[in-house]
C-alpha cells in the first residue's frame, strides 16, 4: 500500500528536516488542490501553470525544442519565461535567450 509506505517514509524524514520547513510543508488532498493553490498563489498563476503544463506535454517536431525564452508574437499566446505580472516586472531576471532574442 503506497499511502503506508509514503506515511512512514515522511515519518522518517520529518526527524531529519528542520521543524521550520516541516511546519511549511503540508499535503493535500488532489480534489483539493487547485483551490488551494488559488488561494495561495491567485487565478494568473493557476492559469500560467494549466498552460505551461498543456505547452511541455505538447508532441514537438523531431529535433525541435522548447524555446522558453521566446517571446510571445500575439497576447494570447502562452509566454514559456512566466506569467505576465514577473515577466513585465523589475523582478524579472533576463535569461541568456532573452540578450540573445534582443539582438
Amino acid at each position: 500500500d503506497s499511502l503506508k509506505i509514503f506515511s512512514a517514509t515522511w515519518a522518517l524524514m520529518k526527524k531529519v528536516l528542520d521543524e521550520s520547513l516541516v511546519k511549511r510543508i503540508g499535503f493535500v488532498k488532489s480534489g483539493k488542490l487547485v483551490d488551494k493553490m488559488r488561494d495561495r498563489f491567485g487565478d494568473e498563476a493557476i492559469n500560467w501553470l494549466r498552460a505551461e503544463t498543456v505547452d511541455n506535454r505538447r508532441k514537438r517536431p523531431k529535433g525541435e525544442k522548447k524555446a522558453y525564452w521566446k517571446i510571445p508574437e500575439t497576447d494570447d499566446e502562452h509566454d514559456a519565461r512566466g506569467m505576465k505580472s514577473y515577466v513585465g516586472s523589475p523582478y524579472y531576471i533576463p535569461t541568456p535567450g532573452d540578450a540573445y532574442m534582443s539582438r
